[in-house]
């Protein structure tokens, strides 16, 4: 017999998800003897083929379509490949749930379907013989490995590990979406280490069903135009393209050519918040279990050109559940660089890539990596910013945390005021004058400049309070007294110092306006300033 609970989590995640796929046929329970097994997993890999390739019918070149509408090519049908002209100039395309590329793509059919029938007719006593080679075509994981000899060779796995390892790599049954490496675009997936069997739950299984529900969430009561598998064609160009599920399948998940577990966890959390009940409890009970039991688990980001591991804590589960953290998201996203006006400069992608690591680990040298980008943020990222104050420092007391807000708002109006003066000042005598975001930005610069350069928390006062009375007439904000009065009392520690510096960074990069609405997906780096007056 095998312990199915001890397969490597890449195989394991392929049980969870057959057993998901063949809705009650099985049960964990059923799964008692290898030639049950070996049904599940063939039946599982005859079903998973039937998701394998998304094709259109509409004809781009056609003047009359104006939209391309894709849906999945049957099992029996696949045939990737020049030969048979199901390729991307056709509008065929590799699902983006299955993990491989387009030229081994031939390859994946062929070997899952060879081992497909081989569940079927391998004798019970045969099937835990590891004689099975572990093809990168199916198996992402592996590659070659030398063993001793002179030649290189593919591992070996028995037949049944190989099979739920080619499940796991069709299931549509799994986070996904077509990512932009190093090497070029490639399909990824996210994989979490989970036990198929816990105390009180089976929560790999449980992962699994969330996200299936989830997937049923983004294709249910769309409009022609918002489906996720539905491409409007350029009429400048009129080719074929992939639909919107390339971009990720399950709700709110990146639109930037990206892929991590902070979007996954921000998707579960606004899926706990839906109400109703899901198998017997609430969303939100299901939805805590299954994201208390992911965070501090590794989950394995993996595509056929390279993999990585990541984690998150707890923390992270209470903002997913308490707050909108999609939300959160996209208004860091939507952050304001200093110097970046492209939305392909590297330094955009740098911060994301900070941003969603401070998410993930909510200590001090994720927080500093984040805060090493300067930038102005919108002002609903003041909570986060203020949770992990309170979560990573201990000492600093709610009413201190808000203090400290009202002291960098202070001065984030300070330098608003002094942008708007100056450019009146180049009007008036008669010079060409900027964008009122380029003064404000060369403000902020030397703002920020002055904080890290000071010595001590007194210093860092003293300095940046003459700065601000000197710029714009005004005193500090009177809510900021109780910040300025215990932080005058600090000793001068390079401890203390570089806290006190980054609670006024912080919270001076937040936008003083705050906007009546979310903030639209559709415009990027945008001045909150001009668009709408200031909370002064």
């Amino acid at each position: 017999m095998i312990n199915l609970d001890f397969l490597h989590p890449y195989p394991r995640y392929g049980v969870a998800a057959a057993l998901l796929g063949m809705g009650d046929e099985y049960n964990l329970d059923d799964l008692t003897d290898l030639k049950t097994i070996a049904l599940l997993a063939a039946q599982s890999i005859d079903r998973a083929l039937n998701r394998y390739t998304l094709r259109t019918e509409n004809n781009p070149l056609n003047e009359a379509n104006t939209v391309l509408k894709y849906d999945y090519l049957k099992g029996i049908k696949v045939d990737p490949g020049q030969k048979s002209g199901q390729t991307a100039g056709n509008g065929y395309y590799l699902a983006p749930h299955i993990i491989t590329n387009d030229k081994s793509s031939a390859n994946t059919v062929a070997e899952a379907r060879v081992i497909r029938d081989l569940l079927l007719k391998t004798k019970e006593e045969d099937l835990l013989k590891s004689q099975q080679k572990l093809k990168r075509s199916y198996a992402p994981l592996t590659s070659k490995i030398n063993n001793g000899k002179q030649s290189m060779a593919e591992p070996r796995a028995n037949l049944l590990e190989a099979a739920f390892t080619v499940i796991t790599t069709l299931t549509e049954y799994k986070p996904a979406a077509q990512v932009f490496g190093t090497k070029g675009a490639s399909n990824t997936t996210v994989i979490p280490d989970l036990p198929l069997i816990g105390v009180n739950s089976n929560p790999l299984i449980d992962f699994v069903r969330l996200f299936a529900d989830l997937q049923y969430q983004v294709g249910k009561d769309f409009k022609e135009s918002s489906s996720p598998f539905h491409s409007t064609i350029d009429p400048k160009d009129r080719k074929y393209r992939r639909p919107p599920i390339f971009r990720g399948n399950y709700p709110d998940a990146p639109r930037d050519g990206s892929l991590g577990v902070v979007s996954l966890v921000a998707a579960i959390g606004a899926w706990a918040k839906m109400g109703e009940t899901f198998r017997g409890d609430t969303r939100a009970a299901f939805a805590t279990r299954v994201l208390d039991l992911l965070a501090g688990a590794p989950l394995y980001i993996i595509s056929y050109e390279e993999n990585r591991q990541e984690s998150f804590g707890h923390h992270l589960v209470k903002i997913a559940l308490e707050d909108d953290l999609a939300d959160l998201i996209q208004s860091a996203h939507q952050a304001k660089l200093l110097g970046v006006e492209k939305i392909d400069d590297p330094k955009l992608k740098l911060y994301k890539f900070f941003f969603d690591r401070f998410l993930q680990q909510f200590s001090q040298p994720a927080f500093r990596d984040f805060l090493a980008t300067r930038a102005e943020y919108p002002n609903n990222l003041s909570p986060l910013i203020e949770q992990y104050m309170a979560t990573e420092h201990k000492n600093l007391s709610p009413e201190l945390i808000k203090s400290a807000r009202a002291y960098g708002q202070s001065l984030n109006r300070a330098a608003y005021r002094a942008a708007k003066k100056e450019k009146e000042e180049d009007v008036n005598n008669g010079r060409t004058p900027r964008d009122l975001r380029e003064y404000k930005n060369r403000i902020l610069v030397q703002f920020e400049s002055t904080i890290m350069s000071t010595k001590s928390p007194v210093a860092l006062l003293s300095q940046m309070n003459t700065i601000s009375g000197r710029l714009t007439g005004y005193e500090i904000d009177e809510d900021a007294g109780l910040f300025m009065e215990a932080i005058a009392g600090w000793l001068p520690t390079k401890d203390n110092t570089s806290l006190a510096q980054e609670l006024i960074t912080a919270f001076m990069r937040l936008n003083s306006y705050v906007p009546s609405e979310k903030p639209d997906s559709n415009k990027t780096n945008s001045s909150a300033d001009e668009s709408g007056p200031l909370n002064d």
